[in-house]
C-alpha cells in the first residue's frame, strides 16, 4: 500500500512537470509569433517594404521627379508617356521648382528625410557638394545600362557611378561665332589672344562689331572668367580649386585672374565690342547675331539653336575663351539624374533609367535637344554642325575642361555671383582689373567664413 502511494505520487509529479514544460512551450511559441508579427509590422512601415508591397500587389506607383523650371523644358514628354504605357501601374509626377529656390528645397528634403523625391535632376557640381551625393544618393554601378556606356567616367564621383544621363555631358561655353563672317574674311579660329585681336581688327574694318558683350545681364560677362579659370586649372595649376578654397591661394595674388580681366577690358578700350556693353542684354543678342551686326558673342552653346530657330540660315559655332594660347573649351553646367537613398520607389526609378537608355528613347530625346549619346548602341542621328565641330575639335582630342563655376565654387557651394557686379564696374571704367581681384578676394573670404569652411 505504501509502495502504491509512492508510485502514484511519482506519476503525478511527472504529469505536472510535463504540463509545466508544455505550458512554457506554448508561451514561447506565442512570444515568437508576436515578435514575428511585430517585425512584419515594423518592416511594412519602411520605404523599402512599402515599395515591395506595392509591387507585389501591382498597386499604382507614383514616381516623384524633382526638377527646376529651366531644366525641365528640355525633356521630351513622349519618352515618359512611352514608359507609362509600358508600365501602366507607374505614373511620373514632375515637381518643378523655381530656378532660384530648387536647391534649398531639395537640401531641406534630403536632410529632414521628409517628402524625398524618387529622382532628382541637378548639375553635377551640386550633386558633389551641395547635395552630398555619396551620403544621400544611390550607387548605380550595377545597373544594366552601365555596361553600354561609352564613357562611364563622366558619371562618376570618387569612382562610383551615382548619376544617369543620356549623353556624354558636353554643354560648352566660350565665344560663339558666325562661321560665314569668318569664312568671307579668311579668318581662322583664333588660337591665342594675339590672333583674336587680329581677327577683331579685320572684322571691325568691315563695319561689323567684332564681339558682342550683353553686359546688362551680369551673368553673361562671367563666362569669360569662369571658362578661362577652368582652362588654367586643367592645363597649368591642377590644385587651383584646392589652393583657393583652403586659403593658400589668394585672389589678389592670382596674376592670371588679373591678366584675363585686363585682356577683356582691353577689347572694350580698343573698340572691338558693342558700344552698349552695359546696356545690351541677352534677349537682344539673338537679333544682333542673327542680323550679322556682330560676329562673336561671349556665351554658352545653348544660344546657338535658339538663334538658328529664328534665323535658319545662320551658321554658328563656338571656340574657347582666347585669354591664352591653345585654350581648352569649357564645359558648363552639365547635369544628371540621381536616386536618393531615402526614395520610396527606388526600383521603379531604376526601371525608368534603364528604359530611357534604350536606343529608341535616345533617338526620341535627341529630337528635343541634340546631344552626343553616351551609349554604344545609340542609333546614328544627324548632329547639328556646331555639335560636330565641338566633337571633332575638342571632345575627341580631349581638349575639354570644367569651368570654375563647377570647380572652384562648385566644390564648396560658394555663390560666385558676387564677382559679376565687379566685372560690370570694370567694363564701365569704375574699377581696374587689380581692384577687381582685391575686392573679390575680400568678398570671397567673407563667404567662406560664413560657410564655416576650414582654413578661413
Amino acid at each position: 500500500m505504501h509502495n502504491s502511494k509512492r508510485l502514484a505520487f511519482v506519476i503525478l509529479a511527472m504529469i505536472m512537470v510535463v504540463s509545466l514544460f508544455a505550458g512554457c512551450g506554448t508561451s514561447a511559441d506565442n512570444q515568437a509569433s508576436q515578435a514575428a508579427t511585430s517585425a512584419a509590422s515594423t518592416e511594412k512601415s519602411t520605404p523599402e517594404s512599402n515599395e515591395k508591397t506595392s509591387q507585389a500587389s501591382n498597386e499604382k506607383v507614383t514616381l516623384i521627379w524633382f526638377d527646376s523650371q529651366g531644366a525641365v523644358k528640355s525633356w521630351n514628354d513622349e519618352n515618359f508617356k512611352a514608359f507609362e504605357e509600358k508600365n501602366p501601374n507607374i505614373k511620373i509626377d514632375f515637381q518643378v521648382y523655381p530656378d532660384n529656390q530648387w536647391k534649398n528645397i531639395i537640401q531641406t528634403k534630403l536632410s529632414s528625410g521628409s517628402g524625398v523625391p524618387d529622382i532628382v535632376h541637378a548639375p553635377y557640381s551640386d550633386f558633389q557638394s551641395a547635395l552630398s551625393a555619396e551620403k544621400n544618393f544611390e550607387t548605380l554601378d550595377s545597373e544594366p545600362w552601365v555596361s553600354r556606356l561609352i564613357k562611364p567616367e563622366v558619371l562618376k564621383f570618387n569612382d562610383k557611378i551615382m548619376n544617369f544621363s543620356f549623353d556624354i555631358p558636353v554643354d560648352t561655353a566660350g565665344i560663339v561665332y558666325n562661321k560665314d563672317i569668318f569664312k568671307e574674311n579668311n579668318i581662322s579660329v583664333p588660337r591665342s589672344y594675339d590672333e583674336f585681336l587680329k581677327a577683331c581688327e579685320v572684322i571691325k574694318a568691315k563695319g561689323i562689331t567684332p564681339l558682342l558683350i550683353a553686359g546688362k545681364d551680369a551673368w553673361t560677362i562671367q563666362i569669360w572668367q569662369s571658362c578661362a579659370l577652368g582652362d588654367y586649372q586643367t592645363r597649368k595649376q591642377p590644385t587651383l580649386s584646392a589652393d583657393i578654397n583652403s586659403g593658400k591661394q589668394k585672389w589678389a595674388d592670382l596674376k592670371v585672374y588679373e591678366d584675363m580681366n585686363a585682356k577683356l577690358l582691353n577689347l572694350v578700350k580698343l573698340g572691338y565690342t558693342n558700344k552698349g556693353v552695359l546696356s545690351d542684354n541677352f534677349d537682344s543678342a539673338v537679333d544682333i547675331m542673327g542680323k550679322k551686326q556682330a560676329a562673336m558673342f561671349i556665351m554658352g552653346e545653348f544660344f546657338i539653336p535658339m538663334a538658328i530657330e529664328k534665323y535658319p540660315d545662320l551658321r554658328l559655332s563656338i571656340f574657347p575663351i582666347p585669354y591664352d594660347n591653345d585654350v581648352y573649351l569649357a564645359n558648363q553646367g552639365v547635369s544628371g539624374f540621381g536616386i536618393p537613398k531615402a526614395a520610396v520607389h527606388k526600383k521603379e526609378a531604376k526601371m525608368l533609367f534603364d528604359f530611357l537608355s534604350q536606343p529608341d528613347q535616345l533617338e526620341r530625346q535627341h529630337k528635343t535637344k541634340p546631344f552626343i549619346a553616351n551609349f554604344k548602341d545609340a542609333k546614328s542621328v544627324d548632329m547639328p554642325e556646331y555639335k560636330k565641330d565641338i566633337m571633332d575639335d575638342y571632345v575627341t582630342p580631349g581638349k575639354i575642361c570644367m569651368q570654375a563655376n563647377d570647380t572652384i565654387y562648385g566644390e564648396t557651394g560658394i555663390d560666385g555671383s558676387g564677382a559679376w557686379q565687379l566685372y560690370q564696374a570694370m567694363l564701365g571704367g569704375k574699377m581696374t582689373p587689380q581692384q577687381v581681384s582685391e575686392e573679390w578676394g575680400k568678398k570671397f573670404a567673407d563667404l567662406m567664413k560664413q560657410k564655416g569652411i576650414a582654413g578661413w
